[in-house]
């Protein structure tokens, strides 16, 4: 923090020109200060706020760093900008941790032998390392061994159930059941085999059977058989019943009317023999199809019933 001043002059205009006077010519005006504050900028330095780091890597070529800071006279951390940069001291330098070793390192073996019984194998974990302890490098000479055989002695036979996964519900909807298949299977070692029921005998068998719940089961249409055609020839008509019914058969409203079978449907539509002139020569049973088909024709009685049908069932007959 400074001080700036300046000198005070009386003066006099006359247009565009002024003459300086006495003072006592401006007694009656307020005069201007004669100084003021002033500050240029803050005055800092360079402070070193910690020691250097520890080297980077644990051997070879690294780098370490301390912490440099522009600190004004004050003691208040300040923009870097504050300070002489050229007078600035190093942040980071190089740093060398002497050439890198490394060595294998191994854990020790696996408590236990892979296989219960019978040949296996015991383990450990190999490393190379440098002397620091980071991986990455390359050792001299052959890797140590990270594994050796082991035995666990003579096997005995073990038996057991072993159940294959549950198959398909065997509703599509509501409430079903679900099979597997259980087979009793010898265990040596690693190795399995079937083995007889009988070594299993002892043993809680699994279940092969289990209940299962499928989404619930929606009403569905139902229908009957077709009916008999109403004529044997020129277009004649067959009907059948189509209900709603639910899983327990009971009627519903709920089926979609657009998946709703048809009722009614067109049969036997070749045209009638123009030779079948008698008008009273016509079918009067609804089960005329069934008499040509069964050939009764050739009696009388069926003859008069289905007398149309019968008619060009004879004529068809003489053309062939």
């Amino acid at each position: 923090m400074g001080v700036q001043q300046r000198q005070l002059q009386c003066r006099q205009s006359f247009g565009n020109r002024s003459t300086m006077v006495q003072p006592q010519r401006c007694s009656n005006l307020t005069p201007p200060d004669l100084t003021q504050s002033c500050q240029l900028r803050l005055c800092s330095h360079w402070e070193i706020g910690t020691d250097w780091s520890s080297c980077s890597v644990d051997c070879g070529m690294g780098k370490r760093t301390r912490n440099v800071r522009c600190v004004s006279d004050h003691g208040s951390v300040v923009n870097d900008k504050e300070c002489n940069t050229r007078l600035r001291p190093q942040g980071s330098e190089d740093c060398h941790m002497g050439p890198c070793v490394t060595n294998w390192y191994f854990t020790g073996w696996s408590n236990t032998c892979s296989a219960p019984c019978g040949p296996g194998v015991q383990r450990r974990e190999v490393l190379c390392l440098t002397r620091g302890g980071r991986e990455g490098g390359e050792c001299l000479g052959d890797k140590p061994a990270d594994m050796k055989a082991c035995n666990g002695g003579p096997c005995a036979p073990t038996y057991m159930w072993y159940s294959s996964p549950w198959g398909q519900c065997s509703a599509p909807c509501g409430n079903g059941t679900q099979r597997r298949d259980t087979i009793c299977v010898e265990k040596m070692g690693t190795d399995f085999k079937v083995a007889p029921i009988s070594q299993c005998a002892q043993l809680e068998k699994p279940p092969s059977v289990q209940t299962c719940a499928m989404e619930a089961c929606q009403p569905q249409w139902f229908t009957t058989e077709w009916s008999a055609c109403s004529r044997s020839c020129g277009k004649g008509q067959q009907i059948r019943e189509v209900r709603c019914l639910t899983p327990d058969k009971q009627h519903s409203p709920e089926c979609s009317l657009t998946d709703k079978p048809d009722q009614e449907q067109l049969c036997n539509t070749i045209p009638c023999s123009p030779q079948v002139a008698d008008e009273n020569c016509r079918d009067r049973r609804h089960n005329c199809v069934m008499v040509v088909q069964a050939r009764l024709c050739v009696y009388a009685y069926y003859k008069t019933a289905c007398c149309a049908s019968c008619t060009q069932s004879a004529q068809l007959a003489k053309r062939h």
